[in-house]
This record gives C-alpha cells, sequence and structure tokens, in this order.
C-alpha cells in the first residue's frame, strides 16, 4: 500500500484490511504442539550466540529519514497517533507460512522483508522461495538457525531471488530439524525464472543504550513508514518463558497484545534458552495500548490467528538484557531491515486452457461446468466457466509456475476422467461425459508399508463437489478392508481415513464413480518399552543408586529416574519407541563402570558395576591470547555432566593467566567454561573426569 499517516482529526477508528480478510473476533483457539514449536526456536551453542550478537553490533546502522521523523514528531506534539501496515505488499498463504520443526525462522523473517521490497520497487508481488536458501546454503543447515548477516552475505553471493513456484521451489523441510538435510537437492530447484537482485545489506536499527524508548520507537516507525519491513530477532531464557509465548500465540487471538518485558533480566539457560525471528510489518499507536503489527512463520494457530499474526506491545523495555554468567549479560532484542536493490524483473506472463466435453460418440455436451483448483504454486485461481452449445469451453488467467486441475461437473452426469492437471498452456483439455446410474459403492484398503491391514481405522465421507447423500462413516475390519454404499452419481465424495496416534497417505482420497481402490497407507503407533538391569561390586548388589535417565536422540518423554532395591536391581517402563535413551547410575562416594549405557528398545541387560571412588582430584590450566600473552581475570566457572561429585567454586586466572581448582570427585564427569567480558575463547568449554593439567584456553579478540 502508498504509505501514509493516519490521524484521529481524521477518522475515528482503525480498520486493518488484510487481503480482503478482518481480524479474527470470538474464534476458537487450541494450544499449539510444543514439540514442534520447541523444535521451531533456534537454540544456538555459546560461541555461535556471541558470533551473532557480535555480528549485529558492527552491523552498519539504518538510515533515519529526516522528514519522516519530523512528521512523527508532530503528530505527536498535536496529540495524534499514527498506523500503518504493509501488509498489502505481501503475497502469502497463512497455512503455508509455517515453518514446522525447521528452526530456519530467520529465513522466513529476512525473506518476507524482500518480498515487500519488490512490490514496493518494482510492483511485483510474489512469495519468494524458502527453500532456495535451505537447500543451496551448505555451510550450515538453515534449520540449525542463523541471523539476519548470514542472510545476507549468503543474497549477496546468488545476486537474485528465486519464486516460490518454481520447481522444488516451495517449502519442503516443515518436517526437517537440525540434525536433517534438505529434503530437496539445490539442484533439483529451478532458478528460472529469477529476481536479479543488484545489492544487498543488513542494517541495524538504533534502539539501545543511551537511546530513549520515545527515539526507539520513532526510528522504527521510521523504517516502516520508508515501506521497509523490520526484523525482530529476540531472546528468551528458559523453556519456562518459551512455554509462556507458546501458550500466548495458541491460546489469543490476533487482538491479543504480548508485553515481552516480564522476560527481561532472567538468567540465559545454555540448554533450553533460545531464539526467535519475527517480521514487523505496521503498527498502529491510535489506541490506547499501541502495538506492532507481527506477522510468524508458525501457521495459522488452529484458527486464532487466521493471517498468522501476533500483536507486541509498542512500549516495551528496548534495553532488555538477560543475564549470561560469567559474561555478564546481553541485549535480547534486535531490530533490522535489509537494503535490497532488485535488477529488471517482470512478472510471467499468464496462460490459457481450453478443451472439450462430448459423449462417447463425440456429441458436444453443453452447461458443464468446469471448476479449476490449484494444486501448486501461488497463482490467481480463475473462475469456473460452462461449455457451450458445441462443449466447447475456454479460461484465462493462469500464472506459470503454478500446477491447476480442472474439473467437470453437470447434474446428472459424470465424466472421464474425473479431472484434469496442467501447469502451461492446453487446448486439450478434453472429457467425455455419460449420464449418471442412481448411485455406486465405493471400497478400499488401510495398510501399513509393508502391506499388514491396520483395522478400526474409521473412513469419513464427505462431498467435494455436488448435492448427493453422504453415507455415513465405516470403520476397516481386521485386514484392514472397508467399503459403504449410496453415493450418489453426479456428486464428488473425499474420503479422509483417522485413527488415533496414525498417520495416513494420502490424507485424502477425491472420487466420483464406483471405485474399488481406494486405499491408503498408515502408520501404527509404536509401544512404549522399558529398560532394567542390576548395579552390583561384581558380587554383592548395591542398593540406593539413582539410575537417571536422558533423551540420546528422539522427541519421546523421558521417565522419572529410580533407585535399585536392596539387590541392586532396577527397572523402569514408558521409554517411547523411535527415541533413544541413556542411563547414568549415581551415588556419593562410588564410581560405576560403564559411566552410562545407551538403549533404544526394551533391554533387561543394562548392568553396572559400582567401586568404591578413590578420593578427589585436581586440575588446572592456562588462558592466553593467539599469540600466548597471558590473559589474567578469566573466570573458570564448573558444572557437573554426570555423576554425583561435588561442584568446586569458580576461580580466575592469575597475572600469568593460570589457574588451578581442587576438590573434584572420581567417578563424576565435569566441565569447566572460561569467561570474561568482551572475550571469545576456543574452545568455548572442555570436559574432564580425571586430574589434568592442560585444560587450557585461548581467545581471538
Amino acid at each position: 500500500m502508498k504509505n501514509r499517516f493516519f490521524y484521529h482529526i481524521l477518522t475515528a477508528c482503525l480498520l486493518f484490511i488484510m487481503a480482503g480478510t478482518a481480524w479474527a473476533e470470538n474464534v476458537s483457539v487450541t494450544i499449539p504442539d510444543y514439540d514442534i514449536l520447541n523444535a521451531s526456536i533456534m537454540r544456538p551453542d555459546r560461541e555461535t550466540r556471541l558470533k551473532w550478537l557480535k555480528d549485529f553490533e558492527t552491523a552498519p546502522k539504518a538510515r533515519i529519514e529526516s522528514g519522516i521523523r519530523t512528521q512523527l514528531l508532530q503528530a505527536r506534539s498535536l496529540g495524534f497517533g499514527t498506523s500503518m501496515s504493509l501488509l498489502s505488499h505481501l503475497d502469502y498463504i497463512p497455512g503455508e507460512r509455517n515453518q514446522g520443526s525447521c528452526g530456519n525462522c530467520w529465513v522466513w523473517a529476512a525473506t518476507g522483508i524482500l518480498e515487500i521490497a519488490h512490490s514496493v520497487q518494482d510492483n511485483v508481488k510474489d512469495r519468494l522461495s524458502i527453500q532456495f536458501l535451505n537447500s543451496c546454503k551448505t555451510d550450515r543447515y538453515a534449520c540449525c538457525g542463523g541471523n539476519l548477516s548470514w542472510y545476507t552475505s549468503w543474497y549477496a553471493g546468488q545476486e537474485r531471488a528465486v519464486p516460490w513456484s518454481n520447481t522444488n521451489a516451495s517449502y519442503f523441510d516443515g518436517s526437517r530439524g537440525c540434525s536433517s538435510q534438505p529434503a530437496v537437492t539445490c539442484g533439483s530447484i529451478s532458478t528460472s525464472p529469477d529476481y536479479p537482485i543488484t545489492s544487498i545489506q543488513q542494517q541495524v536499527i538504533a534502539t539501545t543504550g543511551s537511546i530513549t524508548q520515545d527515539t526507539a520507537i520513532n526510528n522504527i516507525k521510521n523504517i516502516l513508514n520508508q515501506n521497509k519491513a523490520v526484523w525482530f530477532g529476540f531472546y528468551l531464557a528458559n523453556q519456562t518463558d518459551w512455554n509462556a509465548f507458546f501458550n500466548f500465540w495458541g491460546a489469543q487471538t490476533e487482538n491479543a497484545v504480548w508485553n515481552p518485558d516480564p522476560y527481561c533480566g532472567r538468567t540465559w539457560d545454555d540448554y533450553s534458552g533460545g531464539g526467535h525471528a519475527v517480521l514487523i510489518v505496521g503498527y498502529n499507536d491510535e489506541v490506547a495500548e499501541p502495538y506492532w503489527i507481527v506477522l510468524n512463520s508458525w501457521g495459522t494457530s488452529g484458527g486464532g490467528r487466521p493471517n498468522g499474526l501476533f500483536r507486541m506491545r509498542m512500549q516495551m523495555n528496548y534495553n532488555c538484557t538477560l543475564s549470561d554468567p560469567p559474561f555478564g549479560s546481553f541485549y535480547s532484542r534486535e531490530f533490522a531491515t535489509i537494503n535490497v536493490n532488485f535488477g529488471s524483473s517482470q512478472p510471467p506472463s499468464p496462460f490459457g486452457a481450453s478443451g472439450w466435453v462430448t459423449t462417447s460418440s463425440g456429441t458436444g455436451i453443453s452447461g458443464v461446468t468446469m471448476t479449476f483448483t490449484r494444486l501448486s504454486g501461488t497463482g490467481a485461481i480463475p473462475a469456473s466457466v460452462q461449455t457451450d452449445a458445441d462443449g466447447r469451453w475456454s479460461q484465462i488467467g493462469f500464472q506459470p509456475g503454478t500446477s491447476y486441475r480442472v474439473t467437470p461437473t453437470k447434474s446428472g452426469s459424470t465424466f472421464s476422467p474425473v479431472y484434469r492437471n496442467f501447469s502451461s498452456a492446453s487446448s486439450v483439455l478434453n472429457f467425455t461425459g455419460t449420464a449418471s446410474s442412481t448411485g455406486f459403492n465405493a471400497s478400499g484398503r488401510a495398510a501399513t508399508n509393508t502391506g499388514t491391514g491396520i483395522s478400526g481405522v474409521t473412513m469419513t465421507f464427505s462431498i467435494y463437489y455436488g448435492r448427493g447423500a453422504i453415507p455415513a462413516s465405516v470403520q476397516t475390519d481386521a485386514s484392514g478392508n472397508w467399503s459403504q454404499t449410496g453415493f450418489q452419481s453426479g456428486t464428488t465424495y473425499r474420503v479422509t481415513p483417522t485413527k488415533s496416534g496414525s498417520t495416513f497417505s494420502p490424507v485424502n482420497r477425491i472420487f466420483s464413480n464406483t471405485s474399488a481402490a481406494l486405499n491408503f497407507t498408515g502408520t501404527v503407533p509404536a509401544s512404549p518399552f522399558s529398560g532394567a538391569g542390576t548395579v552390583t561390586d561384581g558380587s554383592t548388589g548395591i542398593s540406593g543408586v539413582t539410575m537417571t535417565f536422558s533423551r540420546v536422540s528422539g522427541t519421546g518423554t523421558i521417565p522419572a529416574s529410580v533407585q535399585t532395591n536392596a539387590d541392586g536391581s532396577w527397572s523402569q517402563t514408558g521409554f517411547q519407541s523411535g527415541t533413544t535413551y541413556r542411563v547414568t547410575p549415581g551415588k556419593t562416594g562410588y564410581t560405576f563402570s560403564p559411566a552410562s549405557l545407551s538403549f533404544s528398545g526394551t533391554s533387561t541387560t543394562l548392568n553396572f558395576t559400582g567401586t568404591v571412588s578413590t578420593g578427589d582430584f585436581s586440575v588446572s590450566g592456562k588462558a592466553a591470547t593467539r599469540t600466548v600473552t597471558a590473559i589474567s581475570g578469566v573466570t573458570m566457572t564448573f558444572t557437573r555432566i554426570s555423576g554425583t561429585g561435588a561442584i568446586p567454586a569458580s576461580v580466575q586466572t592469575d597475572a600469568g593467566g593460570n589457574w588451578t581448582q581442587t576438590g573434584f570427585q572420581s567417578g563424576t564427569t565435569y566441565r569447566v567454561t572460561p569467561g570474561k567480558t568482551g572475550k571469545i575463547f576456543y574452545p568455548s568449554s572442555i570436559s574432564f573426569s580425571s586430574s589434568s593439567t592442560s585444560l587450557n584456553f585461548y581467545s581471538y579478540n
């Protein structure tokens, strides 16, 4: 939309119109899937996080236009609010703007900035590919997280953006995680057509330090009123705070305003703290509680957020920090934009389609409605048309890069084929029609991918097109077979399989005449398994040993710890198939061999041998620059990785960069982590379980 200010003197209320859809009121909502949302959060290790923070601190600053600043200040001095939105520049389907379990929110937010800039500069409103970067950026997989600097640097090397509608350029990585690989290869993504990029650069919006809240707000507004969307990256320190944000996203509507300030000042947890990036596309301070309009990449949240948006409190603490021992603290909110210029680019020209509908003897059938649907891509869907007196039809306005389906319907007739798919100009989309009989039957089978039938699957029927009666649902028998009668000729139906804990492929099937091949491949939920074993000193059981469980891979729940009985035996249930677990024994005064065991199925041989600990040990080392110059005052912090030994207090390096500490318990594995403000050390930490004099660290800055 063309940028402008709206003042109270001109309007009594604010109405946001987004792609013709009003903001949702009084809609039902559902609590989000925590596993998927947790997987989508970026959780960088300490070294990577410090690198991201450094990239942001040293990035070029965004230009604040004086004319816009003056207008904003004048509006404020007169007591007027302002508002604006860039959503009209963005072409997206809310349900498809969903990163899934892939931690590439940084790509979605940054690509949104490019899409809006493309619309503003060249009047080209087209979705750009997320998968292009996911598949083709090879130095680090996008699902593992990233920042705006990485994004702009990569695109500066590509010098082009790729439309979402290109072959294999739509999003495929929604079920991927950091340990996976892209679902499609880089070479399979079509880069023609493309949109040339002549220059691209990250630009940071000044909001922290000595800058006041009013100035921070006006700086962000200034960028938005330059018709540039704003990247907003934020960190939350622990799982409790993330769960609170998940609940806000899933249990509130788009009218609710999120206040991020309660999460300031928390202490960063390396295991559950994380970051997320979203896109600020507008604002409204004409209301009692001013807010930013924020576009997320988590889909539509079960109906409560039909546009994938949330509102964020404008009058927040822009100097919000999180405590990060032993490094001090860091700013937890980042506002930035991208200065990008596109070369000469024009949207591809639309194409037409046509065909003929006849009887088996070649006589044209008039009045057949040809309905178009979109199979993939984002092109517009032209209106339905009817065949003329000769049975011929035609329509234009189909978008290259989008795949379509045309389906013929007429009361009292059936057609062969039921539909035809096309993705380019075609004049042979022909069909043969016959008079319908009174009704037909349907049947099929649900089975695993090995062919084993799945019983108790409910087959639910609905009308895809037409007005025929809807037969009752049926369930598969012991062999996975099902059948049903009473389907109306001339009506197209959909059958959808469901069973608690199972998923099916395809999700549903469409049919409009007698069919005995409506088959589905399903998964059967795996049963939980158990683990058991003994702990002895070689012959006699050791009682009171705590057996602690952790997750090695997968997402299954982690059962509670148990202790060995008088004879040294132990057991526990509730382990989830598809997840690999680790069991670790611990008891004060003992060491155990092995230190831990991994298992992924029922096992009764998870046995350990315990011995009385031999006593304490000490460790020492040195902190120095890469030129081996000693660094004094580096705090060495100790944590326990496994075992139950005491954790000695932190120590600091002396003038020679040396440090030492005692009191470490044999049988316990520890980690030492160096920290000093302004310094980044390699390695970031060292693990140890016995005496050592070479726990050394080096700083490169």
